[in-house]
C-alpha cells in the first residue's frame, strides 16, 4: 500500500490490487481518501475538546483527462505516473466527492473481532453516539444510529484512521468491494457505482 500526503488533512492511499470492473474489457484503479477536519471550521456548537474528526471514501485512481489537464495546468503533475494522477484524484473528490467508507461496514469487515471502540485512548479521543439518520448514505441503507470517534487533535485522529487503514482496507478493497458499490450513498438511489463511473469520464 502507497500512501500520499497532501500537507492539508488529506491522504490518499493506493495499492495495485485495489479495482474493480466498471468496464468490460479492463479493470479500474481505486484508492482510498482520508480526510482530517476541524469541526471548529463548520460546526456551530463544536466540541472544542475533541475537535477533530475524519472521514474515508472509495475514490476513482484513474481519473477523467478532464481532471488531469486541470490540474497538470496549475503545475500539479501531468498524469504519466501514479504520483502525477494525485492531485488529480484530488481535484475529482473535491469535486464529486467518493463512495463512504462508515463503521458499520468496517464491522461488517470485521473478520477478527476487532472492537475499535476499545482501542482508543479515552485520553486522546471520546465516542459520539449519532442518533436517527435523515440523509447521506447511512440513511439510505437504513442504519438508525451509529458511533463515530473525535479526537483532541489531528495527529491523533489520523494515527487512528491508519489503524483502520492497515486493519481492514485489503477485506474492503479487494474481497467486499461489489458489495460496497451497490450500495445507495444517497436518498435518491445513485450507486458508488456512478461515483466511480463518472470519475473516470
Amino acid at each position: 500500500m502507497n500512501k500520499y500526503y497532501d500537507g492539508y488533512g488529506l491522504t490518499v492511499c493506493t495499492d495495485t490490487g485495489w479495482i474493480c470492473g466498471v468496464k468490460d474489457d479492463e479493470d479500474t484503479p481505486l484508492a482510498i481518501i482520508v480526510e482530517v477536519m476541524d469541526t471548529r471550521e463548520f460546526d456551530d456548537k463544536p466540541d472544542n475538546d475533541y475537535p477533530f474528526v475524519f472521514s474515508m471514501a472509495i475514490v476513482n485512481a484513474n481519473p477523467s483527462k478532464k481532471e488531469i489537464n486541470r490540474s497538470a495546468a496549475c503545475g500539479c503533475g501531468d498524469g504519466k505516473s501514479t504520483m502525477a494522477k494525485i492531485p488529480a484524484i484530488l481535484a475529482s473528490y473535491g469535486y464529486r466527492g467518493g463512495v463512504p467508507i462508515d463503521y458499520e461496514f468496517l464491522r461488517t469487515a470485521d473478520v477478527n473481532n476487532f472492537d475499535w471502540k476499545s482501542s482508543l485512548s479515552c485520553n486522546d479521543a471520546k465516542i459520539v453516539h449519532q442518533g436517527e439518520q435523515k440523509y447521506g448514505t447511512l440513511a439510505a441503507n437504513g442504519i438508525k444510529e451509529f458511533h463515530y470517534p473525535q479526537f483532541r487533535d489531528d495527529a491523533k485522529a489520523f494515527e487512528f484512521a491508519e489503524i483502520l487503514i492497515n486493519k481492514y482496507a485489503n477485506v474492503l478493497m479487494r474481497i467486499m468491494i461489489g458489495f460496497i458499490l451497490d450500495r445507495p450513498i444517497n436518498m435518491i438511489g445513485d450507486t458508488g457505482w456512478k461515483t466511480i463511473t463518472e470519475a473516470g469520464e
